[in-house]
């Protein structure tokens, strides 16, 4: 948000509260009303961790006859805002309810989304896992034996559970059983049953069970999956049919051994908010099609002229795809060299560096670089893609590794087109486009005073736009030969620094030579390039009187 500036009352959101918070320091008092979940915010034992697992009813009766209440740092913004409007920030999923919670929504003049991604607010979705059915039928169960309910309806519903359990285990993907289990939902009157269900949810969360229960859940949003699959009918995503596509209605087997029945929405109050304020959606990730499609409405695409300066060194002969570095194969090998190269010449110029992987890699790249002596907090960081988006904690780091690219899963893409009518190549290619130029960002280089390098260890995206300074592209032997050469150039020069900086008096290339491996057309080649850069200068030494006065280096103090 540095460069946003609005002189009316604001509300901005983000994806990470402590995140946002700072982003908003920035603008002094101006956004001095900071909004917190309550899981967040609750110091009460009994209930803390547990207010988004139930619902909103018993969440506000807790907080109702909480004791903690006047101290409760959920409640202080709220009243803060009673006294007069200012511009506030808030988690982005507090967007949509805003208007309804806020008595001063009226006098907000101007909406930021901060670096928010599109599927995290725009796309709704329930996941129901193998427990949660379990522990939905042990509920039925238990009001069919107290016969608190129409007994009829339970077993419809025990029926609906089977069908979806039937669907999770199915090796064909659960189609049919899907569309079965769809055809029940739509015939079963959950009104009076969702509310009793409700009740024993809630009962149990409070007691330490955890769990979404699968017929609240459907009766809560089946209405709008269905308004959903109508829409995108309408728009001609999909064709004409009786019940939800399987992006939108069915199971989720992209994660091995942990399929989950998911029913995904459109978010339609979300459209809402560009018909009552403007908003400005501050993001590098975020596609004009995807904005438009949040909203229906045209949008306005504002690109800055900042280019910072950056050295980049790019992998072009592999995309480094996750399907293949899932693998272990030789790719997988040649990046973690490849990483290792780029760490070397960074510790040896005492840079820390931000390395961006894909989420099931991460364990494997740290444990091969620990392995390599690299300290992670010291030497590097790791983030994984679409899990760095607005955070400002490698703000330390100075230089960036690609590895590998980042991108979505099939599984995202199809619902995300289903949802919104941009087509998957267009989310595919944008998300890797948009992911990597918003980790590359994480290191802030537009504000760094040296320049920062960056290593793109994929061939996928090309942001040579994005960047003055030098872009080069290399093939696999070629990136290989050329991060050892820089590697043994900055170990060399480092080695050179410190004999320097240790020596008293300054020392001659004479003395160097003497202790250092390397010849004098080497030291005096390196001693060229470190007075040139600003690091060491040259003096001549006088304090012999007459004759020839040998020459000494000295290091500059930054």
């Amino acid at each position: 948000m540095d460069a946003v500036e609005i002189k009316g009352p604001a509300a901005a959101f983000g994806p990470r509260h402590v995140d946002i918070d700072e982003d908003a320091d920035r603008f002094g008092e101006r956004y001095s009303i900071r909004f917190v979940g309550k899981d967040k915010a609750c110091t009460n034992d009994r209930f803390k961790d547990k207010h988004s697992s139930v619902s909103k009813e018993v969440s506000k009766d807790w907080c109702d006859g909480c004791p903690e209440r006047d101290r409760c740092e959920y409640f202080e913004p709220f009243n803060q805002i009673e006294n007069e409007t200012r511009s506030l920030t808030a988690p982005h999923n507090y967007l949509e309810i805003f208007p309804d919670i806020l008595d001063q929504w009226d006098e907000i003049e101007v909406i930021l989304i901060d670096e928010t991604p599109w599927y995290n607010i725009f796309e709704k979705a329930i996941q129901i896992g193998a427990q949660d059915i379990t522990h939905t039928r042990s509920a039925l169960r238990n009001l069919d034996e107290g016969n608190k309910s129409d007994s009829e309806t339970i077993e419809d519903s025990l029926l609906l559970l089977d069908t979806m359990s039937s669907a999770l285990t199915d090796e064909d993907g659960g189609e049919k059983q899907s569309n079965r289990a769809y055809k029940l939902a739509t015939g079963i009157d959950f009104s009076e049953l969702s509310t009793e269900l409700t009740e024993i949810h809630d009962e149990r969360v409070l007691d330490g069970t955890d769990y979404t229960d699968a017929i609240v859940a459907i009766a809560d949003n089946l209405e709008e999956v269905e308004r959903t699959t109508h829409w995108a009918s309408e728009q001609g995503i999909i064709d004409e049919c009786d019940s939800p596509p399987d992006e939108l209605w069915g199971v989720d087997n992209s994660t091995k051994d942990n399929a989950s029945f998911e029913l995904r929405w459109r978010n339609f109050d979300l459209m809402e908010i560009a018909r009552q304020k403007p908003v400005f959606v501050l993001a590098t990730e975020m596609p004009t099609e995807s904005v438009e499609a949040i909203f229906e409405l045209p949008v306005v695409t504002v690109e800055d002229t900042v280019s910072p300066d950056a050295e980049v060194i790019q992998l072009d002969s592999r995309m480094a795809g996750i399907t293949r570095l899932r693998k272990r194969n030789q790719t997988f090998e040649n990046l973690v060299e490849f990483t290792r190269l780029a760490l070397r010449r960074e510790c040896a110029t005492g840079r820390k560096t931000l390395i961006g992987v894909k989420k099931a890699l991460k364990d494997d790249v740290r444990e091969q670089l620990q392995e390599s002596g690299f300290v992670e907090g010291d030497d590097f960081e790791l983030g994984y893609y679409y899990g760095m988006t607005g955070s400002n904690r490698f703000e330390d780091c100075d230089a960036f590794v690609g590895f590998g690219t980042p991108g979505l899963s099939n599984n995202v893409t199809d619902t995300s087109s289903v949802v919104s009518g941009v087509s998957e190549k267009i989310l595919q290619q944008e998300g890797r486009e948009g992911e990597l130029r918003d980790a590359i960002h994480r290191i802030r280089p537009a504000r760094m005073e040296a320049t920062p390098r960056v290593y793109l260890f994929t061939n996928a995206v090309d942001l040579s736009s994005d960047f003055s300074g030098t872009y080069e592209r290399f093939n696999t032997p070629d990136i290989r030969s050329k991060l050892t050469q820089q590697v043994e150039t900055a170990e060399r020069q480092s080695r050179i620094q410190k004999f320097i900086r240790d020596s008293s008096p300054d020392p001659t290339i004479t003395q160097m030579v003497k202790t250092l491996p390397y010849g004098h057309s080497t030291l005096t080649s390196e001693l060229r390039h470190l007075n040139k850069q600003g690091v060491t200068e040259s003096h001549e030494d006088t304090t012999k009187g007459r004759g020839n006065n040998p020459t000494r280096y000295r290091l500059i103090s930054s």
